[in-house]
């Protein structure tokens, strides 16, 4: 197994903390996302600047696009974890391989293998079997954080799948310009005129988020062309 497999495992074990901070900020799920994105954004044109690295070359409106999907994406992550548990979001969310799996072969024409298919139905029941010990509730809030939960994990399976296109034409700081830099903008005018503002405790804890998921999460996903997760 070489470096990119452990990079994955890392990255997912970090992922895993990002519900903590959800539940415990409690900002709107617009003004978390702007935190999410701009510091990870912040750090990578310092980079990109400090390394000579040019902005928007290549196939730089693809790679915007995949910024606009990820910006839903992001509303929807946050919003997931301010309508149902913790343990109910991370079972639905982590449907996204499956997604992940199927959108490759529509949109990649990437063959399917019959051991593909045998655990897909096996991350499938996996996914029923740990439901099984949650609790759940047919309120409004939890049917709708499930289904927030299963729309990111569809955006960001796609995302994936788009990303894997052009990933071998870009270094690690430019995907993760790529993947903020719409976002930034569609958030920015939220966290500006939402009331009240965050205190300064809720964007220290925000920030941090952001950098453990943005730059550690993602800068895993993408080490050495990784992008065979």
């Amino acid at each position: 197994m070489g470096k990119p497999f452990w990079a994955i495992i890392a990255a997912s074990i970090i992922a895993g903390t990002s519900g903590i901070f959800v539940k415990y900020v409690q900002l709107p799920p617009t003004s978390f996302s702007f935190f999410r994105v701009s510091i990870p954004l912040i750090v990578v044109v310092v980079i990109m600047l400090t390394q000579k690295i040019p902005f928007f070359r290549g196939n730089y409106k693809y790679m915007l696009g995949i910024s606009l999907v990820n910006s839903a994406r992001m509303f929807f992550f946050f919003l997931t974890y301010l309508l149902t548990s913790v343990g109910n979001a991370v079972v639905a969310l982590y449907t996204w391989p499956i997604f992940a799996t199927i959108f490759s072969v529509w949109f990649l024409g990437e063959s399917i293998t019959k051991r593909q298919i045998l655990l897909i139905l096996l991350a499938s029941a996996g996914v029923v079997v740990v439901s099984l010990n949650k609790e759940f509730s047919f309120s409004t809030n939890d049917l709708l954080g499930i289904g927030s939960a299963l729309a990111t994990a569809a955006l960001y399976a796609g995302t994936v799948v788009m990303f894997k296109k052009e990933m071998d034409n870009y270094q690690w700081p430019e995907l993760i310009f790529y993947q903020n830099i719409v976002c930034f903008f569609v958030f920015l005018p939220f966290v500006l005129f939402t009331r009240p503002f965050p205190t300064v405790e809720q964007a220290g804890l925000a920030s941090t988020q952001a950098i453990l998921i943005g730059l550690g999460v993602f800068g895993l996903f993408f080490y050495q062309g990784s992008h065979a997760f």
